[in-house]
């Protein structure tokens, strides 16, 4: 609260946001993970129609499009969005006012993954056909990436979970829409109307995003300083790059099976991944709530909140590991039946992925953003070994398997240290009595 009135908001201001960041949070985990599921299911519906659209190697291709963008955006803003959800909680004010100095350079931000994207493009496709479009799309898809993870943290600060959860199942919406009204037209089209339409949706959805934070009253006084962003930024990188579950496994199967065996082993992440997506947005919304609660009222938040996470978790994977083969056979194809051995070791893999983001948040919230980003940072160098060796062996299942080595590694030394937290922070509470 300290830090909220330095930076200008009043008492009764920052009474209110307390309340509602901190009020209902066994609600607010269900409306949460119900949206995940929506999302999911509407991932569901579209996956089979893009795959049916592109083949193996024309979803390999999208998805290698995407990830590469994907990836390039997450390590040009690092930490940002971490340092927007926790600074832009404590201090209380609209966050168009808190980071209005930002945004221009955001802008141009964003314009980097887009230029890497459609370079990449140039240089991986240029014996594709219409591999100018193909680049366009790339441009497009990077830009929209950067704006994505700032956007979520700029939400998140504000504590909306209905906000948060709408935007999601809105930009679902209209892609699952969009690659439907594609599929009905024609059925041989090619990767870069795909990524047009995915683009065209998450843009809208940004739109909509940006009419929905609190309107600015240009306060100049509630701006965020620079070295304080600048702080956090640093320390959250690794975890703000969410570097374990970035797609770097899908770029070790592309670089050793090529495009073909990557279609297949995305088509088994994305009905996987439901657990991540949920917990996700667990996490995201967690992480200014506690930013923000006393130490008392932050441990009671994070054991409900923890056993929350961690029921929804099982229950997620348990369900996936029923419907995976009739899913796959029946929706994707005999194309992709391949897939369905990897996709059954990667919803574990995931599951463990996915819990690891709310043990994060609890780690970020209370200042040990650096061991949690060393933690991750171990993580990743042994999981992209183990993908590696896995593929080399295995193939498809290696893959998923290696991927699992690293996120349980990863899972358990965060519980470890969140469970390390909590008896030092039982003892400074005892010795404060």
């Amino acid at each position: 609260m300290a830090d909220a009135l330095r930076t200008g908001c009043g008492p009764a201001e920052v009474r209110r946001i307390l309340v509602r960041q901190l009020a209902g949070g066994g609600s607010d985990i269900i409306r949460l993970a119900t949206a995940a599921v929506a999302v999911q299911f509407l991932g569901l519906a579209t996956g089979p129609i893009v795959a049916r659209l592109l083949g193996p190697e024309g979803r390999g291709q999208m998805g290698l499009i995407v990830l590469g963008t994907f990836v390039v955006a997450q390590l040009a803003v690092g930490g940002v969005p971490v340092a927007i959800a926790l600074l832009g909680a404590a201090a209380g004010a609209p966050v168009r006012d808190a980071f209005a100095p930002y945004f221009r350079r955001w802008w141009l931000l964003s314009a980097v993954p887009g230029a890497v994207g459609a370079g990449g493009v140039v240089i991986a496709f240029r014996s594709a056909d219409q591999w100018g479009l193909l680049a366009l799309a790339a441009f497009a898809v990077g830009a929209l990436a950067t704006w994505q993870f700032l956007g979520a943290g700029l939400l998140q600060a504000e504590g909306e979970v209905r906000h948060v959860n709408a935007l999601r199942i809105v930009g679902a919406v209209l892609y699952a829409g969009g690659a439907g009204i594609v599929f009905a037209v024609d059925r041989t089209t090619s990767a870069y109307v795909v990524l047009f339409v995915y683009a065209a949706a998450g843009w809208i959805t940004l739109v909509d995003s940006w009419r929905r934070l609190r309107k600015p009253t240009g306060d100049t006084a509630v701006c965020v300083p620079k070295e304080s962003v600048r702080r956090v930024s640093r320390s959250s990188y690794v975890t703000g790059v969410n570097a374990l579950s970035s797609g770097l496994d899908q770029i070790v199967v592309w670089l050793i099976l090529g495009t073909t065996w990557l279609g297949l082993y995305a088509v088994a992440v994305s009905m996987t991944n439901l657990s991540a997506i949920a917990l996700r947005n667990l996490g995201a919304m967690l992480l200014p709530r506690l930013s923000a609660a006393t130490p008392e009222r932050a441990r009671a938040i994070t054991r409900t909140w923890l056993l929350g996470a961690l029921i929804i978790d099982v229950a997620i994977v348990a369900v996936i590991e029923a419907l995976v083969d009739p899913l796959v056979r029946y929706a994707f194809g005999s194309q992709f039946v391949p897939a369905i051995t990897c996709a059954r070791i990667a919803a574990i893999a995931w599951g463990a992925l996915a819990y690891r983001l709310v043990l994060v948040s609890v780690l970020q919230a209370a200042g040990r953003e650096r061991h949690a980003s060393v933690i991750e940072a171990a993580a990743t160098v042994v999981m992209v070994v183990a993908v590696a060796f896995g593929v080399h062996w295995f193939g498809l299942v290696g893959a998923a398997a290696g991927l699992g080595v690293g996120a349980t590694l990863c899972c358990g030394l965060l519980g470890a240290e969140v469970v390390r937290l909590r008896r030092s922070q039982e003892m400074d509470l005892d010795l404060a009595s």
